[in-house]
């Protein structure tokens, strides 16, 4: 039992290191950036036409 402890200790060491969930979600992000071709880029100038936008009557959204 004290060979589980060991091993669960020092995954959990290595788990819980403060620079593991930074780089996580940025190697995360840059993946996904990667896999959608850079949507959040490419369409940057579209998001704020849109939001930027009237609506066409009285009681649009």
């Amino acid at each position: 039992m004290e060979l589980y402890n060991t091993i669960i200790s020092k995954i959990s060491d290595i788990l819980y290191y403060p620079l593991v969930v930074p780089l996580f979600l940025v190697f995360t992000g840059v993946y996904f950036t990667i896999r959608s071709r850079g949507i959040q880029i490419r369409l940057f100038g579209e998001m704020f036409r849109v939001v930027s936008e009237k609506p066409k009557d009285k009681d649009g959204v």
